[in-house]
């Protein structure tokens, strides 16, 4: 009920919008920021700070969440053909697709028997030896890597 209720709104919001808002709602689903989503539409950025901000953020929210539900909605979909498949699965002629199907539906609906598994050798403590320089080096690659990263999303 409540899916349906917020779809509506935001078919009402939306039927209110001029098409360059309409615009900027679509590429707020894509962009982090209005000034982002703004520059993606070559809009003035200016204009999208002086439309009703309340209304355009509620239609953007409200088509995320749209868009969201439709995304489960087709995993819910998938899903079941993929089950549908694996029990299929159990019908097979070869022995082996039939024991496939059936060990991983039973896993699925059971959970998989823990099987420990014993990386030692002879019962030994494996160690592992790590040069001080070799963590620094290790460490630095990893820092820098880190504000690639975030220099990246600054950019966006």
């Amino acid at each position: 009920m409540q899916e349906n209720q917020e779809k509506n709104r935001l078919q009402t919001i939306l039927a209110q919008l001029t098409k360059d808002q309409l615009r900027f709602v679509v590429a707020m689903q894509e962009y982090k920021t209005k000034d982002a989503a703004a520059k993606s539409l070559r809009l003035k950025i200016d204009t999208v700070y002086h439309w009703d901000s309340e209304l355009i953020d509620e239609a953007v929210n409200l088509m995320a969440l749209d868009i969201a539900n439709a995304a489960l909605e087709q995993h819910k979909l998938a899903a079941n053909k993929a089950a549908a498949v694996r029990v299929a699965g159990l019908d097979s002629k070869n022995e082996v697709v039939r024991q496939r199907a059936a060990a991983d539906i039973i896993d699925r609906i059971l959970g998989k028997v823990r099987q420990d598994v014993d990386v030692t050798t002879g019962g030994e403590k494996i160690e592992t030896k790590v040069s001080d320089e070799q963590l620094d080096r290790s460490i630095l690659a990893f820092s820098d890597a880190i504000r690639e990263i975030v220099s990246e999303q600054n950019k966006e």
